[in-house]
C-alpha cells in the first residue's frame, strides 16, 4: 500500500514513469545429447515408484472415469482403476515377458507376451509394450526409442523437435520444452499406428536425495481412432523407498474368470 500511495502522488505531479513488464528469461539452449542424458537419469530415478491419478477413458469398449493407482518395482508393474465407490474394476500387471489384464465387469482376463504388445494393439491401436507406455506417462522416452533418435534436432520457438526411427515404416516425432527440458508432445503420423501424446501442467514431484523431478501432471493420449482418447491426471507420484508386498504383482484369478490368450487369437486363420 505504501508503494502504491507514493506512485499515485507522483502521478499527480507528473513524475511517475510507466512500469515495464518483466520479460521471462530466454530458454536455455538444450542439445540432443543433453536431453538424452537427462532422460537416462530420469528413467533411473523413476524406476521404482508408486502414484495415484485420475483417468478418463473414451474408447470403443465404452467411456469410464475413476481413480487409479500405479506401482512399479524391479521391472514389474501394476495399474488398477477403481470406480467412485473405491472398488477395483480393472487391473493390469506388466513385466518384460508379458501382461495380464483383468476386467471385473466381464470376468474376463487377457494375456499377451512380449510386454503385452498385442494387447495394446488390439484394444488401443498402439504398437507399444506396457513398459513403454508406463515410461511415456512419466515423461520418459523408452530406451529403445532413445537409441534410435535421428540427427534431426530443430529449435522451434523455445521448443525442440526430434525424430525417432522406430521401425522401417514408422517415424515418431517428439517435442521438448526449452524451458523445463521435458517432453511436451510425442506423435506418430503412421496411418495404422497414429497416436499423439501431450503433456501439460508441469510441476515438481518425486523428491529423491534432495532433488526433485518435473512431471507433466496432465497426460492426454489421442488414439488412432479420432473419437477415442485416454486422459490421465497425476495426483501424486512418489519414489518407493522399500520393496512393496509381492502380493501386489500376484496373477491369481478365480476359477470363474475366462482367460483369453491374445497371441493365440492372432494366430488363428
Amino acid at each position: 500500500m505504501k508503494t502504491f500511495t507514493l506512485c499515485l502522488l507522483s502521478v499527480l505531479i507528473g513524475a511517475c514513469a510507466p512500469l515495464k513488464p518483466q520479460e521471462s528469461p530466454s530458454p536455455k539452449s538444450l542439445s540432443r545429447e543433453e536431453f538424452v542424458r537427462g532422460q537416462v537419469q530420469r528413467e533411473e530415478s523413476l524406476s521404482a515408484v508408486e502414484g495415484k491419478m485420475q483417468v478418463r477413458y473414451s474408447v470403443k469398449q465404452g467411456s469410464f472415469a475413476g481413480g487409479a493407482r500405479f506401482i512399479k518395482y524391479q521391472g514389474q508393474s501394476r495399474f488398477e482403476v477403481s470406480d467412485p465407490m473405491g472398488r477395483v474394476r480393472y487391473w493390469l500387471i506388466g513385466e518384460p515377458s508379458g501382461i495380464l489384464a483383468f476386467y471385473d465387469s466381464d470376468q474376463v482376463a487377457y494375456t499377451a507376451v512380449a510386454g503385452g504388445r498385442s494387447y495394446f494393439q488390439k484394444f488401443f491401436g498402439m504398437n507399444l509394450t506396457s513398459q513403454e507406455l508406463e515410461n511415456i506417462w512419466m515423461g520418459i522416452l523408452p530406451k529403445a526409442w532413445r537409441e534410435n533418435i535421428g540427427s534431426m534436432w530443430i529449435n522451434e520457438s523455445g521448443s525442440y523437435r526430434g525424430l525417432i526411427q522406430k521401425e522401417k515404416n514408422q517415424s515418431i516425432y517428439f517435442e521438448v520444452s526449452g524451458k523445463n527440458q521435458q517432453l511436451n508432445r510425442i506423435f506418430s503420423s503412421q496411418e495404422k499406428n497414429h497416436f499423439e501424446i501431450t503433456f501439460s501442467d508441469f510441476d515438481s514431484c518425486c523428491a529423491q536425495n534432495g532433488s526433485e523431478s518435473v512431471l507433466g501432471h496432465s497426460v492426454s493420449i489421442k488414439l488412432p481412432d479420432p473419437s477415442e482418447k485416454i486422459e490421465l491426471e497425476w495426483d501424486e507420484l512418489n519414489i518407493l523407498e522399500q520393496a512393496p508386498n509381492p502380493i501386489i504383482f500376484s496373477k491369481k484369478l478365480s476359477g470363474r474368470v475366462k482367460v483369453i490368450n491374445l497371441d493365440q487369437e492372432r494366430k488363428r486363420p
